[in-house]
């Protein structure tokens, strides 16, 4: 997981997207970019991890992002 983090935190250099929460299978990010998504979406499948990403105004309003 370390190893995802720090590439996701080189994706997120110099952007206005933050990680607000990590837990041990998620990241909740308060992102601005919305194209900056794919790029850790990749991250996680360079992995061999599935990817579910979901959106919302807040926590309680999240929906699946197609």
């Amino acid at each position: 997981n370390v190893r995802i983090i720090w590439d996701v935190i080189k994706i997120l250099k110099g952007k206005k997207t933050q990680i607000v929460l990590y837990t041990y299978d998620s990241i909740l990010l308060d992102y601005s970019e919305e194209n900056i998504l794919e790029d850790i979406k990749q991250t996680f499948e360079k992995y061999k991890l599935k990817v579910k990403l979901t959106t919302g105004k807040n926590y309680g309003a999240m929906a699946l992002l197609q």
